[in-house]
């Protein structure tokens, strides 16, 4: 059986707020890694890594990152050179802490020196690094709010030369704007063939996605050296860019993506999938950044189809066209869209409810519809099954 991850990689851009030389954070990428839910909200396990301007004489600098409903209202008075206090970051969803951010010997450090009660991210728990300006976080763990929407997150970067960090030496507010579980992706496998779907739901920003499909070959779950890129050998291409614009309704979908000769042979037989996404919006938009954030998912095996059809035509019968088909077994189906195709575009026509009781059949079914059409030219039909879910 084989099986498909997704995997997003992120690309997010820095829109600079306020700007005070020497403390500052662009070239932000951010990978998902898990998003888990439960009832204390949403667990993202993320990589982040960023360009880092800081003065050699700064003893710390940090990050402070909110939901934007939490984001201090009004805002931090960075000015007065007074730090971030303790209830300014009660509700904030993640504090980074960088002892010497200037030197080549940065540490992540495990306290929040203004006032040790505040939580920070835990140094054990993550491997950092530093090299040149780019600094490298793995394994952060941060609980949204939901995963079943979009997320925007804002974050603050300040840095302090004094011992204790209980003065403001620079920093930038609103710095960093993060925008989490959007687009959402969806998905099937079909064996040797895929569908991809992507979504955008957030309400006022438009989304363009550019997407990458690889082999997991050495079945470690993440996009490394030893994948092999199949982009190129999917049958038929995905678009150079996947425009989506704000607030969509349904997903965009890539249907029988084929994927020969890969998929028939034995060297890649069984091996994951992951499909990496990065995405840009336009420079006009109002946030300066987006994020893909979609949790990395798995399909263990095969997707079978919920329908299996044994047969399904159209006869002309006057003015009317007579469609009948019949299914062997049904499971989990609300029923059939009915579409038709005269000029070139299909049209919805009517929807046939299921008649197997509960969505779910092992028997033989039969259905009928009589569709009122006088074209005398081509016509086309086809049929569009509906999950129950």
């Amino acid at each position: 059986m084989k099986k498909i991850l997704f995997l997003v990689a992120i690309l997010a851009l820095s829109g600079i707020v306020k700007v005070q030389a020497q403390c500052t954070v662009s070239n932000l990428t951010i990978t998902i890694k898990n998003v888990t839910s439960g009832p204390t909200g949403c667990q993202v396990t993320l990589d982040a890594s960023f360009t880092g301007d800081f003065n050699n004489g700064n003893k710390f600098a940090f990050i402070h990152l909110w939901e934007n409903e939490d984001y201090p209202n009004p805002t931090i008075n960075y000015v007065s050179g007074t730090p971030p206090t303790s209830t300014q970051l009660a509700n904030a969803v993640a504090t980074i802490v960088i002892k010497d951010p200037g030197n080549n010997n940065a540490t992540l450090h495990n306290q929040y020196p203004p006032n040790t009660t505040v939580d920070v991210v835990d140094p054990s728990e993550i491997n950092f690094s530093k090299t040149g300006t780019t600094f490298t976080l793995e394994n952060i763990v941060v609980t949204l709010s939901t995963c079943n929407e979009p997320v925007p997150v804002k974050g603050d970067v300040w840095a302090s030369q004094s011992k204790d960090a209980q003065n403001v030496h620079c920093f930038n507010s609103g710095i960093i704007t993060i925008l989490f579980n959007n687009p959402a992706i969806t998905f099937t496998k079909n064996c040797d063939k895929l569908i991809l779907g992507f979504q955008n739901e957030h309400d006022t920003i438009d989304v363009t996605v550019v997407a990458k499909v690889f082999i997991d070959v050495n079945n470690t779950g993440v996009f490394d050296s030893g994948d092999e890129d199949i982009t190129g050998s999917l049958n038929p291409a995905l678009p150079a860019t996947i425009d989506l614009p704000k607030n969509m309704i349904n997903p965009v979908f890539f249907p029988n993506l084929s994927y020969l000769p890969f998929s028939n042979d034995p060297q890649y037989d069984g091996k994951p999938i992951i499909v990496e996404a990065s995405a840009t919006v336009p420079d006009d938009a109002d946030a300066a950044t987006v994020v893909i954030s979609t949790a990395p998912q798995q399909i263990i095996e095969c997707a079978t189809l919920p329908v299996t059809f044994t047969s399904f035509t159209a006869k002309r019968d006057g003015s009317n066209v007579v469609l009948q088909w019949e299914t062997s077994s049904e499971q989990n189906n609300t029923g059939f869209a009915v579409e038709r195709n005269i000029n070139g575009a299909w049209v919805g026509v009517t929807f046939v409810p299921s008649q197997a009781a509960g969505g779910n059949s092992s028997s033989r079914l039969v259905y009928k519809y009589e569709d009122l059409n006088a074209v005398k030219g081509v016509s086309q039909y086809r049929l569009k099954q509906v999950d129950i879910d």
